[in-house]
């Protein structure tokens, strides 16, 4: 039986040696390399600042600074090793200790003092099976005992703790309001442009101001104004201070400086710091969009990476301890 041909008759054999093929090899692994290269510069901040971890192989996010700055307090992932909502990072000896159990949809919001913690959330063991109202609780670290101190109105989606953790900052239907921490009692507000929904707020030291990320609902074609905004509740004036999709805004305690989110697409989400003479600088990459956290000190900056890995950025930090000296 005469034999078969896959080749075409007069089509010219291609053959490939073998020390072509180890080149052709070689130049894409290199061109994979330069890539790579390329693509981590694009994530390197553009400051001098360092990040480190410091969370393990924990998870968690809405980090909170303690007010001696030893110690972090965060909503935990609820991963298999650590199974609590509400934990406490001690910076100094990098003990973690669980302060309320899991399941509670208890995000910390400010401490209040060296022993308890403010907490916004759904505690869902109140009433097994039936989640209740967003509410605000004092929560005692060392004992893991809750005190309610308030509720919100129905459809507040942001609220922040001034760090005093005396009052509480939140929008809700068109109405910019700062309120005693029990939510209810009313101490400044201010309206909101029509079709404006805050998206996350903070409130400044001092009390006179809040800093929000803006976005805008279907009714609004102005896509210009998205971006970080700062309301003055006493004269009831605003002004940009970003243009583009830039969120999670976190004053210093200075109160001139704000550090937020950029998200741009690309390079990934990165944490910047808005200086008082209006200039951005890029800390830190890679960052999730669930809470930062300045240091006491306004010198370093806890945050959330994409994996939920807790860190801490900072311009110069010491080799072997993050938290501050205990005096």
């Amino acid at each position: 039986m005469p034999q078969t041909s896959a080749e075409a008759p007069g089509t010219p054999r291609v053959v490939i040696s073998r020390g072509t093929a180890v080149a052709g090899l070689t130049i894409l692994a290199l061109a994979v390399t330069a890539w790579l290269v390329l693509l981590r510069l694009r994530e390197q901040p553009q400051s001098g600042w360092q990040t480190r971890g410091v969370s393990g192989r924990h998870v968690g996010v809405e980090p909170r600074w303690s007010p001696d700055g030893g110690q972090i307090a965060y909503h935990n992932r609820q991963d298999r090793w650590f199974e609590w909502d509400l934990a406490v990072l001690e910076l100094d000896t990098g003990r973690r200790y669980p302060v309320v159990a899991r399941h509670s949809g208890l995000y910390p919001r400010a401490w209040d003092g060296a022993r308890h913690l403010v907490g916004l959330g759904i505690i869902t063991y109140v009433k097994p099976g039936r989640p209740g109202p967003r509410r605000i609780w004092s929560v005692d670290v060392v004992t893991g005992d809750l005190r309610w101190i308030g509720g919100l109105p129905g459809g507040v989606i942001a609220c922040a703790v001034d760090p005093s953790a005396d009052r509480a900052a939140y929008a809700i239907q068109g109405v910019l309001r700062v309120t005693a921490l029990d939510g209810q009692r009313v101490l400044r507000q201010m309206a909101l442009p029509e079709g404006v929904t805050l998206g996350w707020l903070d409130l400044s030291p001092d009390g006179r101001k809040v800093v929000a990320g803006l976005t805008h609902d279907s009714r609004v074609k102005e896509q210009s104004a998205e971006g970080l905004w700062v309301f003055d509740l006493e004269s009831g004036g605003s002004n940009q201070l970003t243009h583009g999709p830039d969120y999670e805004p976190r004053w210093a305690p200075d109160g001139e400086r704000v550090a937020f989110v950029r998200n741009r697409g690309s390079p990934p989400p990165a944490l910047c710091v808005l200086e008082a003479d209006g200039r951005v600088q890029v800390v830190a990459r890679g960052v999730d969009d669930f809470g930062l956290s300045w240091a006491p000190d306004g010198e370093r900056i806890a945050y959330a990476t994409r994996s939920s890995q807790l860190r801490v950025a900072g311009p110069q930090l010491p080799r072997s301890r993050l938290g501050a000296e205990r005096r």
